[in-house]
């Protein structure tokens, strides 16, 4: 009788000082660039804005792509932030907290549309890489198409999560200056909204 609750407490000493063995989640940041902020010029275009919209697969888990037509997730790597509040994030402070547009609640005023496509590793036979895809679309005050313009970029990668999120940063925060300076030459053609 005496036998049973020993050979208990040895497998419940054993089983706890098992090493773990269920692999963790290990979770990634894409690091922006710092942009100073700045306050909009007088006379600064006016522009409503809201969030980034994304593509439905670009969530927590990391996203690969193989030939255009296929993909997937990293069961065990995730993001801190979903690439959609990175996103938001990269715009608004390219576009408005640089001070090139000011930034409206107004419903009489030009808004700015902006779709994150992809955000992933791409891999491919030639060498792996990182894409990041954005589509700005501008409606002026009535409601028209005024402006759209498509901004992709890419940079090699090794599978590496930490450089994957390095360089999603880095081609993110380089394609949202692009999108800035272009939004802003737009917004600035655009026709004073009426009051």
């Amino acid at each position: 009788m005496r036998i049973v609750p020993l050979v208990f407490l040895l497998c419940s000493v054993g089983c706890s000082l098992a090493p773990d063995t269920v692999p963790q989640p290990r979770w990634f940041r894409a690091p922006l660039p710092v942009l100073e902020t700045v306050e909009p010029a007088p006379g600064a275009p006016e522009m409503r804005f809201t969030t980034v919209e994304v593509a439905q697969h670009l969530r927590e888990r990391m996203t690969w792509r193989r030939d255009g037509v296929e993909y997937g997730y990293y069961d065990l790597n995730r993001w801190t932030e979903d690439p959609e509040e990175v996103a938001t994030f990269a715009v608004h402070a390219a576009v408005f907290a640089s001070g090139r547009v000011r930034r409206s609640l107004r419903n009489n005023v030009p808004t700015l549309h902006v779709l994150l496509r992809s955000f992933e590793q791409v891999i491919d036979d030639s060498g792996d890489y990182i894409e990041v895809e954005l589509i700005a679309v501008i409606e002026d005050s009535q409601g028209d198409l005024a402006f759209q313009k498509s901004y992709s970029g890419t940079a090699p990668v090794d599978g590496d999560p930490v450089m994957m999120a390095r360089e999603l940063g880095n081609v993110t925060g380089h394609l949202v200056q692009e999108l800035a300076h272009d939004v802003a030459q737009a917004a600035r053609a655009l026709p004073e909204p009426s009051e």
